[in-house]
């Protein structure tokens, strides 16, 4: 088969050029889906809608969507941490959770875990180390290797300068 291109916009259609008679093979058509992203579903509680590939993070950080590409959780005793990361460093996101996981039940930020947010890894300083002042979590797939949930948080900075708000939170970690 030869591939020469398509877009997102443009259907994926047989190559007009194929010679059967030169490669000995017959020609056929096969209509295929390819989900190449632009899925701007909202937060329906009940897994990730945003997230493309196996693993992400992505949320509304003071109405601005932020995508992490990197998502990992680890489980120590009662402590469930989950850690987020953008592909380049510059951001990072943690959760951190205490008591058993399970699907259907909601976690409180500040009683039954915390979240913090560094909006700058490269330099961090007071104005760019957020804190959850409120907010929660909960999980629609639990597994050994893999944690998919949603979550919202309000929180300050360290400088208690710049306040933020993250809605539309959807994760899908890997362990």
């Amino acid at each position: 088969m030869l591939f020469i291109g398509c877009t997102k916009e443009n259907n994926l259609t047989l190559n007009s050029s194929f010679d059967p008679a030169a490669t000995g093979e017959t020609s056929t058509e096969e209509v295929i889906t390819i989900d190449l992203g632009g899925n701007t579903g909202g937060n329906t509680g009940g897994g990730t809608t945003r997230i493309n590939g196996t693993e992400g993070l992505i949320a509304d950080f003071n109405g601005t969507e932020e995508n992490f590409e990197i998502c990992r959780f680890t489980q120590n005793g009662g402590l469930t941490t989950i850690s987020a990361t953008k592909f380049d460093n510059s951001q990072s996101l943690t959760i951190e959770i205490n008591g058993t996981i399970a699907v259907g039940n909601s976690y409180t930020f500040n009683t039954d875990g915390t979240i913090s947010y560094q909006s700058n890894l490269a330099a961090p300083d007071p104005n760019s180390s957020y804190f959850s002042q409120g907010g929660s979590v909960a999980f629609s797939s639990v597994s050994s290797n893999e944690l998919v949930g949603t979550f919202t948080f309000s929180g300050d900075n360290t400088a208690q300068s710049n306040p933020i708000v993250v809605s539309n939170g959807e994760f899908k970690a890997k362990q």
